[in-house]
């Protein structure tokens, strides 16, 4: 466990992460040190706890475990049954009138979301890679480490690719024209409506558009992540940020093949 504590970021914390306190729990140290002798020998399998031999043989199939997750999670997804899909959507469409709106109410004042589209939305989520789907609910949920969003010690006051008139926010790079254009001439896409609700696929879902808003989730985190495009950002020398940030994104295509 001191290899564990060494690498598990504590975040300034004095306590440790929850990570450290799950695995430790499951290897019975640290706090849980005390477990194994106040189980009784009635309750001895908690100790001993050993998959059945059919999960075994499940699990064979696989990779490993992720891959064996993400596999039942979609063979028994809430998607087989309209009342779940229904409740799924209604939250999301409300996450996403917060995460739109955040800091910006005028941003998305005809904010309209068509019938039933997370069904077709899904039907195109299935067909890309894992890493993509994550990009996509991460800006529907909101969860884009922006400065302000984060509390950062080094604040942006406007965006990062200098759009001086705007903040540092996920309201205000979903439409930042000049974040999409490096996108676009990284990953070599093409858009025919600019739209916030259509770059979520929120309208007319397409693998291509969930492509390009991944790319635009990847630069920015790439640029925010980079001291030199911070640094860049600070010293108003916009060109050479774009120049950067499309440096950047050239080394990490390989992390946005479709599958």
């Amino acid at each position: 466990m001191e290899l564990t504590d060494f690498f598990l970021p504590k975040g300034s914390i004095s306590s440790h992460s929850i990570l450290t306190n799950l695995l430790q729990a499951l290897h019975f140290e640290g706090r849980h040190a005390g477990i194994p002798a106040c189980v009784s020998d009635t309750d001895n399998w908690i100790l001993n706890v050993s998959l059945p031999n059919s999960i075994i043989d499940i699990l064979s199939q696989f990779k490993g475990i992720q891959s064996a997750c993400l596999h039942f999670l979609i063979s028994t997804s809430l998607y087989q049954n309209q009342s779940r899909i229904s409740n799924f959507q209604s939250y999301l469409e409300s996450k996403l009138t917060v995460t739109l709106q955040s800091r910006n109410l005028d941003f998305v004042s005809d904010l309209c979301f068509p019938v039933n589209w997370f069904h077709s939305l899904y039907i195109c989520l299935k067909e890309i890679s894992p890493f993509i789907r994550t990009c996509w609910l991460r800006t529907a949920a909101g969860g884009w480490t922006t400065s302000i969003r984060m509390h950062s010690d080094v604040k942006l006051y406007t965006c990062m690719f200098g759009c001086t008139d705007s903040e540092d926010v996920l309201s205000h790079y979903l439409g930042c024209p000049i974040l999409w254009c490096l996108a676009r001439e990284i990953s070599g896409l093409c858009e025919t409506d600019v739209s916030i609700i259509s770059r979520l696929s929120v309208r007319d879902p397409s693998k291509d558009k969930l492509i390009l808003l991944a790319y635009c989730h990847v630069l920015y985190h790439c640029a925010i992540n980079d001291r030199e495009c911070v640094k860049l950002h600070f010293d108003d020398d916009q060109s050479s940020l774009q120049r950067r940030v499309v440096s950047l994104g050239r080394q990490i295509k390989h992390m946005l093949s479709v599958v």
